[in-house]
C-alpha cells in the first residue's frame, strides 16, 4: 500500500493511506465536504423555521427532510474526521480503498461499493 503525507488541520503531517488520493485531491474532497456541510446546516436552519399552521402532510415532509439532512450531516462529519485522522478514502468496514470516482460523486462515502452492496442486501 502506498502511503502519502498531507498536512493536518493543526499543521502537523498526517498519513493518507489511500493510493489514489494525493494532497490536491484530498483538499478537493475536504472542500466538497465542507460545502455539503454548509448546505445541510442551512437546510436544517430553514426547516427549523417551519410554518406552525402547516398541514399534517407538510409537517411529515419536513420531518422526513430533517431526518435525511441530519443523517447526511452525520456522514459528512464522520468523513471530515476520517480526513483528519488520515483514514479518508478507506472503507470503514473492510479497510480497502474506496474508488476515487465514488468519492468524487459521494465525498462522504464511508463504504466501498462491495461493502455498500452487502449492507443493502436483505439478510436471508
Amino acid at each position: 500500500m502506498v502511503i502519502q503525507f498531507s498536512p493536518g488541520a493543526d499543521g502537523s503531517t498526517q498519513a493518507v493511506r489511500h493510493p489514489g488520493i494525493n494532497r490536491h485531491r484530498l483538499e478537493h474532497f475536504r472542500s466538497a465536504l465542507y460545502e455539503q456541510r454548509r448546505f445541510r446546516l442551512e437546510q436544517l436552519h430553514q426547516l427549523a423555521a417551519h410554518d406552525p399552521l402547516a398541514s399534517d402532510q407538510l409537517m411529515e415532509v419536513e420531518v422526513a427532510l430533517r431526518t435525511a439532512a441530519e443523517a447526511a450531516l452525520a456522514d459528512i462529519d464522520a468523513a471530515l474526521i476520517r480526513v483528519g485522522d488520515g483514514s479518508y478514502g478507506l472503507c470503514v468496514r473492510c479497510q480497502q480503498p474506496i474508488l476515487p470516482e465514488r468519492l468524487a460523486i459521494l465525498p462522504a462515502a464511508g463504504l466501498c461499493m462491495r461493502c455498500q452492496q452487502n449492507q443493502e442486501q436483505p439478510h436471508r
